[in-house]
């Protein structure tokens, strides 16, 4: 009898939002290992999972798309993945997943007008600044790690503009 050769490896399959099985538990496992996902392996590659893949790839310096494609799952299975690191300094040039999560929060406090697209711009430093002001730090337009752990604190103060209104004044 001969031996029936063994298929040849092809990699991982592509994973995004949208699947379901076991590969994409597995995805999953792993990313709340290393503290990119919290709650259950549920086997859903929902926006849970689509985000802890784009912070992911954020870690591993690679472009945030969200898809586990078979590079991001080789980075991730092989045993020397970085752990999560909630914050890093943030500045003027930077962007991605963690610039959108920065942004997101801005504008949730009244600090940011302009949308959020994920690029450190003039509007997120101008915003940050803002913030600083706020909260008696130095106003860099730089966010750092302690300045993003008040950020996200439920103690985080919201923005609030006054302005000087005259008799007459409507609106």
């Amino acid at each position: 009898p001969t031996a029936t050769p063994e298929p040849e490896w092809t990699g991982y399959p592509t994973l995004q939002r949208g699947d379901r099985g076991d590969d994409v538990q597995r995805l999953q496992r792993e990313l709340i290992d290393l503290g990119y996902l919290s709650g259950k392996a549920d086997g859903v590659f929902g926006y849970n999972t689509y985000t802890a893949v784009r912070r992911f790839q954020d870690a591993i310096g690679r472009a945030q798309t969200g898809k586990a494609d078979n590079y991001t799952q080789e980075r991730l299975y092989r045993g020397d993945a970085p752990d999560y690191v909630r914050y890093v300094t943030l500045r003027k040039g930077d962007s991605g997943i963690r610039v959108e999560e920065l942004q997101d929060r801005l504008k949730e406090l009244g600090y940011l007008d302009g949308k959020v697209d994920g690029d450190f711009g003039s509007d997120t430093e101008r915003a940050i600044c803002l913030f600083q002001g706020d909260n008696e730090y130095e106003e860099t337009g730089v966010a750092t790690v302690s300045l993003q752990k008040l950020l996200f604190s439920k103690n985080a103060t919201e923005y609030v503009r006054y302005v000087k209104l005259k008799k007459g004044d409507t609106g």
